[in-house]
């Protein structure tokens, strides 16, 4: 077991981060693709923000949910990769940027640590190592 960078003890250690540092410094490893379609998955919660604060033209506010969706799924697939960026740094709260980052190897998940604590990347390693049970 890693101590680290095992999955639900990265998720745990992450989320006793500032949520503002956190996400700061998660821009970074989430490639655009993920921030997408995590983007995407939110597609029901989206119409009104993405009217409000992105293209008042994007989604009709009066059609039916259904619709909304699709209307919301187009536009975001429509969406520059600058544009994805800000969009998803923007809407997306720390615990959907946590789970963005599980797709990280285990580099990536020290090198995260190493950004987000004072230890010096060698330590991060050392208290990584394999423990036993």
């Amino acid at each position: 077991m890693k101590l680290l960078t095992e999955n639900e003890r990265f998720r745990e250690y992450l989320m006793g981060f500032d949520e503002y540092k956190l996400c700061e410094e998660a821009r970074e490893y989430i490639p655009t693709e993920v921030k997408r379609q995590s983007l995407i998955s939110c597609a029901e919660y989206l119409a009104d923000f993405i009217v409000d604060n992105l293209n008042e033209n994007a989604v009709d506010i009066e059609a039916p949910e259904s619709l909304q969706q699709e209307q919301v799924v187009t536009f975001i697939k429509s969406l520059t990769r600058k544009t994805v960026q800000d969009f998803y740094h923007a809407y997306m709260e720390s615990y959907g940027v946590i789970e963005d980052l599980m797709i990280l190897n285990e580099h990536n998940r020290l090198h995260l640590l190493f950004q987000l604590t004072p230890h010096s990347f060698e330590y991060l390693e050392l208290l990584n190592k394999e423990i036993l049970n």
